[in-house]
């Protein structure tokens, strides 16, 4: 039955939309509107958790994922988004112990390419480099796409491309009471 009312999910479909069209300040309003509407929904709180880290609020972002994992805590996609989140703040412990959750849950080597680099940023270099060995052995293959694209991206910072980078969305308040906290 149709309300006429907007949802959740209305909000939710609708920053897709302005996603795609590249509108990122209507997207951070309408996950804004999709978590206020549906405040358990972990899917809105991933979104709006990758948004706030595609833009580079960290504190925000981990806020985000943080909410979202409580609400669907075996989910190994937000775990490794927020294990990411984590190093970019600096909490290398936190984020190994996410990668670690992932990497025993599915040992793949994207998983323990993640683990090596925690273990690397906390300064464990002999855990980083037998993980790094372990994710070789998962797929030789992989670490040879992972060093020509690295080796592609460097190329393109030097010349000051940043294609596909998102820009900044003008900041929308967040919900009531759900303020990110400051690392």
């Amino acid at each position: 039955l149709d309300t006429g009312r907007t949802t959740g999910q209305d909000h939710l479909d609708q920053a897709m939309v302005a996603a795609a069209a590249k509108k990122f300040g209507r997207v951070r309003i309408h996950l804004a509107q999709a978590v206020k509407l549906e405040p358990t929904s972990p899917v809105a709180w991933w979104r709006l958790g990758r948004l706030e880290a595609q833009e580079k609020h960290w504190p925000g972002a981990a806020a985000a994922l943080r909410k979202s994992l409580s609400l669907a805590p075996d989910s190994l996609s937000t775990m490794t988004d927020l294990g990411h989140t984590y190093l970019m703040l600096d909490k290398a412990d936190e984020a190994i112990r996410l990668f670690k959750t992932v990497s025993d849950r599915e040992e793949t080597a994207v998983a323990l390419l993640n683990l090596a680099k925690a273990y690397g940023k906390a300064g464990q270099m002999e855990k980083a480099s037998e993980t790094i060995e372990f994710a070789r052995e998962k797929d030789p293959e992989l670490l040879k796409a992972l060093q020509a694209r690295m080796k592609t991206q460097a190329q393109e910072m030097q010349n000051g491309n940043q294609k596909g980078a998102l820009q900044p969305s003008p900041q929308a308040p967040w919900p009531s009471k759900l303020q990110p906290q400051t690392p």
